[in-house]
């Protein structure tokens, strides 16, 4: 050991492989129709089983107006997976969609688009 270091102390922190989880999306929209098309990409040390897409229109105080999930997969490190989902917009409303995916019952990455008028 160099002699630097000689008197002092050292941490060990545990390096436990976890998921790291983002997404980038885009969408089109017909009528009240919004079809998105999210890829979901691994960048963790970790499997991440049982992620789902959640997506929907903001509704304020957390609420989301007609929302959908994706069926449940599973991600592995390094990987992307493409999902699409089509969503129906609410009529006459201020509002958003929203996109997160979650994991472990949690929302781990999020996403926005602009504000418009349907």
């Amino acid at each position: 050991m160099p002699e630097t270091y000689l008197d002092l102390t050292a941490r060990v922190y545990d390096m436990t492989p976890v998921p790291v989880l983002t997404h980038d999306w885009t969408g089109s929209s017909v009528g009240p129709f919004v079809t998105i098309s999210v890829a979901v990409q691994n960048l963790g040390s970790a499997s991440a089983k049982g992620a789902y897409i959640l997506a929907g229109f903001d509704a304020g105080n957390d609420m989301l107006w007609n929302s959908k999930s994706c069926e449940p997969f599973d991600l592995e490190p390094g990987y992307t997976c493409t999902v699409r989902m089509t969503l129906t917009a609410p009529a006459d409303e201020h509002t958003r969609l929203v996109v997160q995916i979650v994991y472990e019952g949690y929302a781990v990455d999020e996403s926005y688009s602009e504000w418009v008028d349907t």
